[in-house]
């Protein structure tokens, strides 16, 4: 699959998309920093904010290097700052037509509509590419402002899943559903 339209040019009004590099570790240990919602992902919390930043960082170039597209770094073009990352991956819970979306976004910069209009340009991207007819996410079950975000991009909650002591909730968006709510 070729991923050139993924990997570069996708922007909107505010914000581009690019891959991250490692220069990027020091900015992304922000995210770490009083941060309320760790909680809420599946991370061990016990290492540094700079482990923490590296093994994300390292596992999106990662994904970069098969081609399994990976998390995007999110930048403000006003001041060219890493505020969070947004993009698909392939594992192996995806079926072959689809991919699993995820969006993270440093705390200071929530509440500016930023995860809104990344989320709109990456799966307005998946539609008109045809990368993936549906897309899939997962989310802690106690995570109310998450679920209230998926479902207002047009998700459908599909499944809960049970495992490692936690409960997660699968949540799905079809091109079809995609279109309904955004045409």
């Amino acid at each position: 699959m070729n991923l050139q339209q993924y990997y570069h040019g996708l922007n909107s009004e505010r914000l581009y998309l690019r891959k991250l590099t490692h220069e990027d570790i020091p900015s992304w240990t922000e995210f770490y920093e009083n941060n309320p919602n760790l909680k809420y992902l599946d991370i061990d919390l016990n290492r540094t904010n700079v482990a923490m930043a590296t093994a994300w960082v390292d596992t999106q170039i990662n994904r970069y290097d098969k081609n399994e597209f990976g998390q995007l770094g999110i930048i403000l073009k006003a001041t060219d700052e890493l505020v969070g990352t947004v993009g698909f991956l392939m594992n192996e819970k995806c079926a072959a037509d689809e991919l699993a979306q995820a969006i993270i976004i440093k705390p200071p910069y929530w509440n500016h509509g930023i995860a809104w209009e990344a989320s709109v340009l990456i799966l307005n991207a998946n539609f008109e590419h045809n990368w993936a007819s549906s897309i899939f996410g997962f989310r802690h079950k106690d995570n109310i402002l998450s679920q209230r975000f998926s479902q207002k991009l047009g998700f459908k909650d599909t499944e809960v899943i049970e495992e490692k002591n936690r409960t997660t909730i699968k949540f799905e968006l079809t091109k079809e559903m995609w279109k309904h709510n955004f045409n």
